[in-house]
């Protein structure tokens, strides 16, 4: 996916760092963000020599990071920087893939991630330039990299997290999901809306399914909720916010039915971006999914969204059926010229420890995060959330899931989720080798 050498690109970011100071029309309409913050830069010359570094070291045996700060340092004093600002410049080369990263990988609305990153930044004047130094990056990495949708997602975390450096750590969930409550209901009420059933709404859905949308989303949902009798409801419309398609759920829980609906989306070709997962009070699965097509654009065709509320409704008021499994022939065809993609399992907690979070690395093959979430059901693991990046031929899954209610903390288990991981793409893994006669590594 980054189809430039290290060159071409750190030349091609800097340049677009220089439009964003030049104000042109075309990246004002294109980067509003990035073009009103680099007026405020102090001393744009940290952001330059952090873009010069950022990629320097790639190549260099150890991780491109840590070793491009040490040049931006050495380059700093060269250069007559004083200390403070050769310090930020290697900070910013330090954590260039940060921002990107959180934004793609982590619940951008989830207090905790908001103060993990807060506290990892520190300061208003980092946050503006890594924010930057970011979407140049990001920009001139590729022409399938930057979209509408990560675009979407870095500006929201870019102003939670400014939210919480200028207010301190993000209030406690009772505090800030009683403050959700009483905006949406105060907005639905000039809508004509009755405030008590807007409040009761709230209440069954829970506090944890307010703290991980924002309130624009929460409002869209209940507009559609309140009225809606069905015992099983489907909506796909445009995000309200951002480059997406939108997939509401909402149907009496039971157990598989996040597959199910993976599954139905991977036989009907749209891209999962991100998934959210929760159970109301009383037992219903009220479920999102942000999906794009086959070129990262949003499901535009009007008749192609209403074929997916359809086909979804179909398939979760059926019970026992269960989607045809995505066709792998794509992928055979793609295997032909990319690189092999050994599959890559780490574990780790979730900040409030209530969770485990599961990346996986993997082929980039049709229905690829239904084959996940098949292997983590078949292992007892709920889903609670998931992301889905892709980078060239391999795809990037960052998966919040909970065993029997609690983190999946027990070594064995975890042992067996990523060796049954291996073998579901082990095949994809096979097929894109190199043709040099020895086996494939997994």
């Amino acid at each position: 996916y980054h189809i430039y050498p290290v060159d071409e690109h750190t030349l091609g970011a800097m340049a677009i760092a220089d439009r964003f100071f030049r104000q042109e029309a075309e990246i004002q309409e294109e980067s509003p963000l990035a073009c009103r913050l680099a007026p405020t830069i102090r001393r744009p010359e940290v952001l330059y020599l952090g873009l010069l570094c950022h990629d320097i070291a790639k190549g260099q045996a150890g991780d491109h990071s840590t070793l491009g700060a040490r040049v931006a340092r050495r380059l700093g004093r060269r250069l007559g920087l004083d200390r403070e600002d050769t310090e930020t410049a290697a900070w910013l080369v330090q954590e260039h893939l940060y921002l990107s990263q959180s934004s793609q990988k982590r619940d951008i609305h989830d207090p905790e991630t908001i103060a993990e990153v807060a506290y990892h930044v520190r300061t208003p004047e980092r946050l503006d330039l890594l924010y930057l130094l970011t979407e140049a990056d990001m920009r001139a990495t590729g022409p399938k990299v930057w979209n509408t949708w990560k675009a979407q997602l870095l500006a929201d975390l870019y102003y939670n997290t400014r939210q919480a450096l200028r207010t301190g750590i993000p209030a406690d969930a009772r505090a800030r999901a009683r403050r959700l409550r009483r905006r949406i209901s105060h907005t639905l009420a000039q809508e004509g809306y009755d405030a008590q059933e807007v409040n009761n709404h709230l209440k069954r859905v829970g506090q944890d399914y307010l703290l991980h949308y924002h309130p624009e989303e929460l409002a869209r949902h209940t507009r559609i909720l309140l009225p809606s009798n069905a015992p099983t409801l489907v909506d796909v419309a445009p995000h309200p916010r951002a480059g997406g398609t939108e997939i509401l759920l909402y149907t009496p829980d039971r157990p598989g039915l996040f597959t199910l609906a993976t599954g139905t989306l991977a036989a009907l070709g749209p891209n999962i971006v991100e998934a959210k997962v929760h159970t109301t009070r009383d037992h219903w699965a009220l479920d999102t999914f942000v999906v794009l097509d086959h070129e990262d654009q949003p499901v535009a065709d009007a008749e192609a969204r209403d074929n997916i509320a359809r086909r979804l409704r179909e398939t979760l008021t059926q019970p026992s059926s269960m989607p045809p499994p995505p066709s792998r022939q794509g992928y055979r065809m793609r295997a032909q010229r990319h690189f092999h993609t050994p599959v890559r399992v780490q574990f780790s907690p979730d900040p409030a420890g209530e969770q485990t979070i599961v990346e996986v690395i993997a082929p980039d093959a049709p229905g690829v995060l239904y084959r996940i979430a098949g292997v983590l059901s078949a292992h007892q693991c709920e889903v609670h959330s998931a992301k889905v990046v892709t980078f060239g031929e391999r795809t990037e899954d960052t998966f919040q899931i909970t065993h029997e209610g609690g983190p999946l903390d027990a070594p064995d288990r975890r042992a067996a989720i990523a060796a049954a991981l291996e073998r579901e793409f082990a095949g994809e893994s096979e097929e894109a080798a190199p043709a040099t006669g020895r086996p494939a590594s997994s």
